[in-house]
């Protein structure tokens, strides 16, 4: 048959000699070449000679039979040609003349067994899905314990890559400090700033520094001062202070 039968196969459990294996076949003549031929044309299930007068195992041959007449009817590639389909009542005739029809009894004890094979099948069908479901559950979550190892080793190289690139941009903020309170203001510094501040060009970062505490405190507001004077004094120290490049 074309489908898998959970009950399939039957297993013979007669002994003793002379047992043969009984298939028909249809078979068809014609001449070929002037001389007769002859071809299979169909072949039906088989059974045992030991097999035919077994209730049950006469019943479980005129099942697949009858699905075998059942295809046939169907049609499909493999299918026997129409003409044998036409001669069904008189394959059944041939067929009934070596083995006899099921019984009832023989048909319900068959019938039982099938129907306990196909659950026994589903059975095992829902225990194979629900295994093979618990199976990718524990893979998935395998899978996402990796990734989220993964992630976090990935998130720890890059917050250790965040502070050490922070303790290097510190230590050449550091260096720029230390350069700049080392050379003249007039080489970073517009003249006028140094102008309003009164400073000579020649003039170091902290000679700014300390002439911008003294203006701060003649010239702040809370002191009595001019605040545009004030002001004038604080936009050319912030100007004198920020580093190269930086507007």
């Amino acid at each position: 048959m074309d489908m898998e039968e959970p009950w399939r196969p039957l297993s013979c459990e007669h002994r003793g000699p002379d047992r043969i294996a009984l298939t028909p076949l249809v078979v068809h003549s014609k001449r070929t070449d002037g001389g007769p031929r002859q071809e299979v044309a169909a072949r039906l299930p088989t059974i045992r000679s030991c097999c035919v007068a077994d209730r049950f195992a006469r019943a479980a041959w005129w099942y697949e039979v009858d699905r075998t007449f059942g295809s046939w009817r169907e049609g499909g590639y493999g299918r026997p040609r129409d003409h044998v389909r036409r001669f069904e009542g008189e394959l059944r005739k041939a067929l009934l003349a070596g083995v006899p029809a099921a019984t009832r009894a023989g048909v319900r004890d068959f019938a039982a067994y099938r129907l306990l094979k196909e659950r026994e099948h589903e059975e095992r069908e829902r225990a194979a899905a629900a295994a093979w479901a618990a199976a990718e559950a524990t893979r998935l979550a395998e899978e996402i314990r990796r990734e989220e190892e993964r992630f976090q080793a990935e998130q720890e190289r890059l917050n250790a890559e965040f502070w050490r690139l922070r303790a290097e941009y510190e230590r050449l903020r550091a260096e720029e400090e230390r350069a700049r309170g080392g050379r003249t203001a007039g080489a970073t510094v517009s003249p006028e700033c140094l102008d309003v501040l009164g400073l000579p060009r020649n003039a170091s970062l902290e000679d700014v520094k300390r002439r911008h505490r003294e203006l701060a405190k003649e010239h702040h507001p809370d002191r009595g001062g001019d605040p545009e004077e004030f002001r004038r004094f604080q936009e050319a120290y912030e100007a004198a202070m920020r580093p190269r490049g930086r507007p």
